[in-house]
């Protein structure tokens, strides 16, 4: 799938409320071309604009109406991270996977923070990466061998150091380096750290996730977008005054179809 129609397939993807929808958008900075993640946590919450104890809540929902799938869950440990699988991006394969209701558990440690947006050196292995490297590089699909034919680094394709969150920081940072592949190979070998979302990273997932819904709105048939804007008026009074395509409406109208989880009633309320 490309970046679009990834997004595409999680704006269609039949979520309740504004965070659900969050969770999933955020999912896209670091799934793989097998519709896979394993993002600490907390990292995976502040993109999401929530508290880690709120997008773990969340990701349980998520697991239990099967639209993400446990792949392995966390054994516990300091870099232990769960393997999830969205059920909208997933190449469907044999092998076992986890039922839906798994109990989904909890993470410890995030990656470093590094409030410069800049690669800094940790040390051999930076923390957040998880134990067995090697396997998840196996996972990465095409997207990650991309990565490493694009900037001539295949060499370092079984180095413990390309992790995942590591390939995906240096495939979009890479591109305005001096030197690309030596920029890339730097930060491999030397297992430097993957800076954490930043506000705008974070602003970015909320502007996403209500543009996918006014989209969803805007392609409504005219009686439904109808329905939507009289609940937004009976909801908001205050925006008696304002036209059907005022900024302050189309904001009201994002918010009623998150609590709706995009689904309209002709009644005028959720379905």
């Amino acid at each position: 799938m490309s970046p679009h129609e990834r997004f595409e397939a999680i704006a269609a993807t039949p979520t309740q409320g504004v965070a659900e929808r969050a969770v999933l958008l955020a999912a896209l900075y670091w799934v793989n071309a097998d519709g896979m993640l394993w993002p600490s946590m907390e990292n995976w919450a502040r993109l999401a604009g929530l508290h880690p104890r709120t997008c773990r809540r969340v990701l349980g929902r998520l697991v239990e109406r099967g639209l993400l799938r446990v792949v392995r869950a966390s054994r516990g440990g300091p870099k232990a991270t769960t393997r999830y699988e969205i059920a909208a991006l997933s190449n469907p394969g044999p092998g076992p996977r986890l039922q839906p209701g798994w109990k989904v558990p909890g993470t410890r440690v995030a990656a470093p923070h590094n409030p410069g947006g800049e690669c800094s050196q940790q040390g051999p292995t930076a923390r957040g990466t998880t134990k067995n490297n090697q396997e998840n590089n196996q996972q990465q699909g095409v997207a990650a061998v991309d990565v490493f034919s694009q900037l001539g680094i295949e060499h370092l394709r079984d180095h413990p150091n390309a992790t995942p969150d590591r390939l995906a920081w240096i495939e979009r940072e890479a591109p305005g380096m001096d030197s690309p592949g030596g920029f890339a190979a730097a930060c491999i070998r030397g297992g430097w750290a993957v800076p954490a979302p930043t506000k705008g990273d974070v602003k970015a997932a909320r502007k996403a996730a209500r543009e996918a819904t006014l989209a969803r709105f805007d392609a409504l048939p005219g009686t439904e977008r109808a329905a939507v804007l009289a609940a937004v008026r009976t909801d908001y009074p205050n925006l008696a005054s304002h036209s059907d395509d005022s900024p302050a409406v189309r904001g009201a109208v994002a918010k009623v179809l998150d609590a709706w989880g995009g689904r309209v009633a002709l009644a005028g309320g959720a379905a």
